[in-house]
């Protein structure tokens, strides 16, 4: 039960701070593709009609994602990206896909949640950003 209540809080909470931080969207670290909406194709009866989070990273040099949502039921969800208490990201979108890139090279190290709501639906999925450096060190004696 404090569980289902906390989640409640946060979703609340999140869809609350949208209207605030609707204009903080276009921070340079967000870099909008497009928004897709397609019809789905296949007579395959055993799709999931579940709410789904894909992010995969664009390549290991560069820290940019693409995060894909599949909203089979095509409720309007927020999507939202947050560090601790910290919202950096959130919009409001409708359709039965969505797809956007994210650039987190500006981003400080640390744990990032991309959290998906479409009112009877939740998906977090966690990114860690840690920077590893090496030392290299030489002694020559002469």
């Amino acid at each position: 039960m404090l569980a289902r209540t906390f989640y409640a809080t946060q979703a609340f909470i999140i869809l609350s701070l949208f209207a605030i931080t609707n204009s903080a969207s276009a921070q340079s670290y967000h870099h909008p593709i497009r928004h897709i909406r397609m019809e789905s194709t296949s007579a395959d009866s055993t799709e999931t009609s579940r709410l789904q989070l894909n992010i995969q990273q664009q390549d290991k040099e560069s820290l940019k994602f693409r995060i894909t949502i599949l909203n089979p039921q095509g409720r309007p969800m927020s999507i939202s990206i947050v560090r601790n208490n910290d919202v950096l990201f959130s919009e409001y979108a409708t359709g039965d896909q969505y797809l956007n890139m994210f650039n987190f090279s500006e981003l400080e190290d640390g744990n990032y949640k991309v959290i998906v709501f479409n009112g009877k639906e939740r998906v977090t999925r966690s990114i860690h950003l840690q920077t590893a450096t090496t030392v290299d060190r030489q002694v020559s004696i002469n």
